[in-house]
Parts: structure tokens; C-alpha cells; sequence
């Protein structure tokens, strides 16, 4: 098992292209690929061919349930003064 990771703060530098293309190269030498979406725009899951408004199992929903959600913002409005987009959490 390898894991890669493509990361870069700023936008517009190839992250979802390189992504993509480097799975596309992995699967075509019969390796099995996982892709991860991590970005609040989901281009890569518009890339491939999903509508990512649409999508109703996602990585936040994963990694987040709604109950963890509920406590977590109740834990930012009551211990903090600046609350985070919701995209972020």
C-alpha cells in the first residue's frame, strides 16, 4: 500500500490535473487507486463526471456525522469568537 498525497495551498497549480492523470497512469499498469476529494469546490469529482452538489455520501459526511457536527459547533460558538465556514470543519 502507498499513499500520495497532492497538496499546495494555492490555487491553480495542477492539483486536481496531476491527481487525476497520475491515477489514470496507476490504473492503467493495473494498480488499484483510491481518489480523495478533499477540496470544498470538488473538481475532482466534477472531473469524474459527477455533479458534486448532488453527491449525498461525501468525505465530510464520512469522516463527520451529523451528531459530531452538532457537538462541534456547539463547542465553536460557546469556546470561541471566530467561527470557521462550515466547509472547513
Amino acid at each position: 500500500c502507498h499513499i500520495i498525497t497532492i497538496t499546495n495551498s494555492k490555487g491553480g497549480v495542477g492539483k486536481t490535473t496531476t491527481a487525476l492523470n497520475l491515477a489514470a497512469a496507476l490504473v492503467a499498469e493495473q494498480m488499484r487507486v483510491l481518489l480523495i476529494d478533499n477540496d470544498v469546490q470538488g473538481n475532482l469529482t466534477a472531473a469524474l463526471g459527477f455533479t458534486p452538489a448532488e453527491q449525498r455520501d461525501t468525505l465530510r459526511s464520512f469522516c463527520c456525522p451529523p451528531s459530531t457536527r452538532r457537538r462541534i459547533w456547539s463547542s465553536i460558538l460557546i469556546e470561541q469568537s471566530y467561527i470557521p465556514k462550515a466547509e472547513s470543519i
